[in-house]
């Protein structure tokens, strides 16, 4: 069952868009406690929260249609000098903040990251 502080951080962070630690000390954990969320995110009441206000169902379904979506295309018509829609065209843009955020989700992305100073040897670089 989630505790009362659980349930005040996060409408700190769905309602008013607090960051995890700020949601934390506005709920009413210390500022230590509130520098290691993962305290509160790994806990059951944490869990169950989610489970009831962000069904893993409907997130799929959303995550789905974003990795699908699509534009209007418009054209001007020289004859008639209206706008006319076209058809379709797939966002690249928006499947790529889907994309992102599923790979993400699934701990897709190498967890450590190269630093390089100076020039880079781009064979050297493949290489390594």
């Amino acid at each position: 069952m989630s505790t009362e502080k659980q349930k005040k951080a996060f409408k700190e962070i769905v309602e008013n868009g607090r960051n995890k630690g700020d949601a934390m000390v506005r709920a009413g954990y210390s500022a230590h406690t509130a520098k290691a969320p993962t305290k509160l995110t790994n806990s059951k009441g944490w869990q169950e929260l989610l489970d009831k206000y962000l069904p893993e169902d409907d997130l799929a379904k959303i995550h789905n249609e974003g990795l699908k979506a699509s534009k209007k295309v418009y054209k001007n018509n020289n004859k008639t000098g209206k706008v006319e829609n076209v058809g379709k065209e797939a966002d690249f843009g928006v499947r790529h903040k889907y994309l992102d955020t599923a790979y993400k989700l699934r701990g897709s992305y190498a967890p450590e990251k190269k630093r390089f100073e100076g020039e880079i040897n781009l064979t050297k670089l493949l290489n390594d």
